[in-house]
């Protein structure tokens, strides 16, 4: 069968790659091949020399369809490697580890990837060619994106509402609403820069300690307290607080909503004394 000159030139330059590269890319396949890694092997002009079982599975291409093809073709055109990615530019100090990048599929489906690519030299250490690795991070890229839509929604919807709410994780504030400052006297910018133990009466640290330690059990949602915290002027503040446990900024935090019920009990002390 006779190739079109175009491919009979990428074979003829396959056909002439070192048997050093041969050897270090087909070791390099052999031990990912298992791996849920996709691992390329390309000439010095940017042609695919080899490839595992992974990247098929990955792309749904066949190794057949792949082989002597631009390793370039595989990008989104928007995502085509920069200049230090430059498929023709082989030298040591073009090499890079863990660049976000976007593959397009055989069915022109977008891959985020994470993708390293390393040099491949002879035994002379002239430049052979290079390998390109990369994880599919599609699905984690997805989940991250629907996350910050859902504090972003979560954070809208807070603001709203007419009552304190906060997020801390490890006594460290992580979200704080405008009605927190209000009650509080602290700015927002204070808060987050605050201890939580500093906001809490003595007398009730202990409760309040035991939320950060129930947190990993799951065993107080929805659960309700009374006490005092402390504004920035000194001033005691009684509050209702519902205690529930939620997953912000990827991390397992306890999401306090609470009331300021002052009144309340400075009534009840009043008819108390009557």
């Amino acid at each position: 069968m006779l190739y079109p000159k175009k491919e009979q030139d990428i074979w003829h330059t396959i056909a002439q790659m070192t048997q050093d590269l041969q050897q270090t890319a087909e070791y390099a396949l052999d031990i990912c091949e298992e791996m849920n890694v996709s691992i390329i092997a390309t000439t010095p002009g940017g042609h695919i020399l080899s490839l595992n079982q992974a990247t098929c599975q990955l792309l749904g291409y066949s190794k057949k369809e792949l082989l002597g093809k631009p390793i370039a073709g595989l990008f989104k055109k928007s995502e085509s490697p920069a200049p230090e990615l430059d498929l023709g530019s082989l030298t040591a100090e073009g090499s890079v580890h863990n660049v976000e990048k976007v593959y397009l599929s055989k069915q022109r489906k977008k891959i985020i990837i994470l993708l390293s690519i390393s040099i491949i030299r002879d035994s002379q250490g002239k430049v052979s060619g290079k390998l390109y690795i990369a994880q599919d991070i599609t699905d984690s890229k997805r989940a991250e994106r629907n996350l910050r839509r859902s504090e972003k929604k979560f954070r809208q919807l807070i603001e709203t509402v007419n009552a304190v709410a906060f997020i801390y994780h490890r006594r460290q504030f992580r979200y704080v609403n405008a009605r927190t400052e209000a009650l509080t006297g602290y700015t927002r910018e204070e808060l987050l820069a605050l201890d939580l133990y500093d906001l809490i009466h003595r007398d009730f640290l202990e409760i309040v300690k035991n939320w950060g330690k129930f947190s990993h059990a799951r065993s107080i949602p929805g659960s309700k307290y009374e006490l005092i915290i402390l504004t920035k002027t000194g001033e005691m503040r009684w509050i209702e607080a519902t205690v529930d446990i939620i997953k912000f900024e990827k991390k397992a935090s306890i999401l306090i909503t609470a009331f300021d019920i002052s009144d309340r009990k400075l009534a009840e002390l009043v008819r108390i004394q009557v």
